[in-house]
């Protein structure tokens, strides 16, 4: 399995949760939040005294019957703004919750300082990058408001997702049972050569899972509101790609991301053609390049390749892997979708 690295340029926060990628390599700074920053002062004078703070952004009055994102548009998020809930926000506001505002200005200013060549498409996707943005900007409230003694750390959030994983350690039956299963990803490497970089990588997926869990269920928690007419022309937006479309064309879909680069991404390109000639119109069959198609990547949760995904006829998700695998093992997650030639 190759692991993926999908963009030179990333935050300060990705090197502990590489979720929060700044998409597509674009110079893409964190915004800076209305009440969130530190008040500026007047000049010194005798007597004087410090400009009062700014307001504090209270959280939203959210209606009991407002519907949640993940439920209105269940194939556009499975981060923190998966639990948001939709409502009509004051004009120009995109996103609300305790200490946290986002306005369509600021994501536009966000976007305008991307390559040119680049912000069509991060208009586009312009909810994947509300969602980085404000997942970091909510997480730092949450760290500030629990634990007040991390709020001066110039590395907070590394700090805090830090104490979050100390406890989580790899059996070498996990390792062993990796090794066993990935023998023709692995070739002739033997167990003690590859051991390390197994143990790991398998450290690196039960990180990544640990913060991923612990953010959803933040967002569950967190009162986090959304304008619902913004998010209902996102949504719109953001599902015009090759994945979304075989999601919605009522038959299962078996997806792989890839690259040129990656050997056994190579090595599975003969059975992804077999599979597509032999179910046809039974089966959509995606491939994404993921150097190509960097957005759909950090979509889908993509952190090594190839990496699979089938769904079922009604477009939800059943099954994932990351590594090789064989066409039999393939056609089983094929047949358990219930495909019949």
């Amino acid at each position: 399995m190759k692991a993926l690295s999908l963009h030179k340029i990333v935050s300060r926060t990705t090197r502990m949760y590489p979720t929060l990628l700044l998409l597509a390599g674009a110079a893409v700074s964190i915004i800076t939040l209305t009440g969130c920053g530190r008040a500026e002062t007047e000049p010194a004078a005798p007597q004087a005294q410090a400009a009062a703070p700014a307001p504090e952004i209270p959280a939203p009055v959210i209606p009991a019957d407002a519907p949640t994102m993940g439920a209105t548009f269940p194939a556009l998020s499975s981060g923190m703004l998966q639990g948001a809930r939709l409502m009509d926000l004051p004009t120009g506001v995109i996103l609300q919750a305790e200490g946290v505002s986002f306005t369509q200005t600021d994501l536009e200013q966000e976007i305008g300082q991307a390559p040119a060549d680049m912000q069509a498409e991060l208009r586009k996707n312009a909810f994947f990058l509300l969602e980085q943005q404000a997942t970091e900007a909510i997480l730092e409230a949450h760290v500030k408001k629990q634990d007040p003694a991390l709020a001066s750390s110039p590395n907070m959030l590394q700090t805090f997702f830090a104490q979050l994983m100390e406890n989580i350690a790899i059996s070498e039956e996990q390792i062993k049972a990796f090794y066993e299963e990935n023998q023709q990803m692995i070739g002739e490497s033997s167990f003690e050569q590859i051991r390390p970089a197994i143990e790991q990588h398998l450290m690196q997926l039960q990180q990544q899972e640990t913060i991923e869990t612990f953010i959803r269920e933040l967002g569950q928690k967190e009162p986090i509101a959304l304008d619902q007419a913004w998010i209902s022309a996102q949504a719109e937006s953001a599902m015009d790609n090759a994945i979304d479309k075989a999601r919605n064309s009522g038959i299962p879909t078996f997806v792989s991301f890839g690259a040129d680069s990656c050997i056994p991404c190579k090595q599975m390109k003969p059975f992804r053609e077999n599979i597509a000639e032999k179910y046809g119109e039974h089966l959509n069959v995606v491939y994404v390049h993921v150097n190509k198609d960097q957005f759909l990547a950090s979509r889908h949760g993509v952190r090594g390749i190839p990496h699979i995904i089938f769904f079922d006829a009604e477009g939800k998700q059943t099954f994932t892997h990351t590594g090789f695998m064989p066409q039999e093992q393939l056609e089983a997650q094929i047949q358990n979708l219930g495909v019949t030639l």
